[in-house]
């Protein structure tokens, strides 16, 4: 796709579906949006605005960015990895990672200042906030006891877990972060005490399966 030079407005649905895209080149002389690497950005290139669905395997997030806009990585099925660099002090939203299922890690800088990662998982810094599990993780993943919010949506595309192990006596904030088909197939490993607490919580009650952390944390 090529952008020209007098284009100065895209929709941020208006890439949606296109599968087989893989880079988005912008006019040099274009007022409002630029590309690097074939992805879109603002002209200032610190906004990621748009990565296109075709692109493939690891996709690094350039040093300088500050912004990963609304939807930015939304259907990049083919993406295995996200790497995000220090300079990065929002992402946008919830659903900026929906609809990558190959996706199995995302990589925050240890020198962030507003975001870390956890076995591929996107944390706050302080990891109080769970901000999204890639679609590609299987297996096990374990929520550490610091978490006491995870954002809705977070594990809705979890295809291939088989355990989720959150580690907080108090069950976080989970309101909307699971789907029918997590709750149904993932088994929930809580603290031994916790039980009855996961069993009765808004966002934990649904899952078919609370157990005891076989560690007895």
């Amino acid at each position: 796709m090529n952008i020209p030079k007098n284009l100065t407005d895209i929709f941020p649905w208006a890439f949606d579906k296109c599968t087989g895209l893989q880079n988005i080149d912008v006019a040099k002389n274009n007022t409002q949006y630029s590309s690097i690497n074939g992805v879109l950005y603002d002209k200032s290139g610190k906004k990621l605005i748009h990565c296109p669905c075709g692109k493939q395997g690891i996709l690094t997030v350039p040093a300088g960015v500050t912004e990963i806009s609304l939807w930015a990585f939304y259907g990049c099925a083919k993406l295995t990895k996200v790497v995000i660099p220090k300079s990065v002090k929002l992402i946008d939203d919830t659903d900026v990672f929906i609809g990558c299922s190959r996706l199995k890690q995302i990589s925050v800088d240890a020198n962030n200042a507003d975001y870390c990662s956890s076995e591929g998982i996107l944390y706050d810094k302080k990891k109080k906030k769970l901000f999204f599990c890639p679609g590609g993780k299987a297996g096990r993943v374990t929520i550490p006891k610091s978490v006491t919010e995870i954002n809705i949506r977070a594990f809705v595309e979890c295809k291939d877990l088989t355990i989720i192990s959150c580690l907080s006596t108090t069950p976080p904030n989970a309101d909307g972060a699971f789907d029918e088909d997590v709750c149904a197939r993932v088994k929930l490993c809580v603290p031994k005490d916790a039980v009855a607490a996961y069993k009765s919580a808004e966002g934990w009650r649904d899952f078919k399966t609370i157990v005891p952390d076989a560690a007895g944390r």
